[in-house]
């Protein structure tokens, strides 16, 4: 499987769910300790983290300008539908992934539709009216995998809920994506319950 190296580890990760900021009142909500390693598949102390790997369909579709033919490839997150102009082609690499790997929920003709439509609204949003891109056929549809630290911890005493961290860019995973993973827990944990 192709997949995105992460370049933030666990120690990392566990800093930047723990540094002083508003939504934990600047450290005060922290006092629960260091956050536990998360096995995939089992059960750990709250709060913990544990990385997953994120499916994203990669679609090249075949552009025409006044430049003359091109090619753009875009990325599409096959659980929460996030659109992003793809760039990456030089990290992506080969092989096998031991920690958990999400089930896409988007299908592939979703995920075309979707990407082309998307495609569009980024490139009308251009200034200029002039030497825009129009888009052609779709030339080819991979999927690969992108990493996310989640950091599950216990909110009002009884409910657990996670914050994401993007394991490329150490930035803040956004709502979009948290929302995708939640379906994708979900949905695999109703798999298993059917199996």
């Amino acid at each position: 499987m192709r997949y995105v190296p992460a370049r933030v580890d666990a120690d990392a990760a566990r800093l930047f769910f723990r540094r002083r900021r508003w939504g934990n009142l600047f450290g005060l909500l922290t006092r629960d300790g260091p956050a536990h390693d998360k096995t995939p598949g089992t059960s750990a102390p709250l709060p913990c983290i544990e990385r997953v790997w994120i499916p994203h369909y990669l679609v090249d579709f075949r552009v025409e300008s006044r430049k003359g033919p091109g090619e753009i490839s875009i990325s599409l997150d096959a659980c929460s539908g996030s659109f992003a102009i793809f760039q990456m082609h030089t990290d992506l690499e080969e092989g096998e992934l031991v920690e958990d790997c999400l089930t896409p929920l988007i299908p592939e003709d979703v995920a075309i539709k979707q990407g082309r439509r998307q495609l569009l609204q980024a490139i009308m949003r251009r200034r200029g009216q002039y030497g825009k891109p129009i888009i052609k056929e779709t030339l080819g549809l991979s999927t690969f995998y992108y990493p996310f630290w989640v950091y599950y911890f216990q909110r009002r005493g009884k409910y657990i809920d996670v914050h994401l961290q993007d394991a490329c860019s150490a930035e803040r995973g956004g709502n979009r994506t948290r929302q995708g993973v939640l379906n994708a827990f979900v949905a695999q944990h109703n798999t298993k319950d059917t199996s």
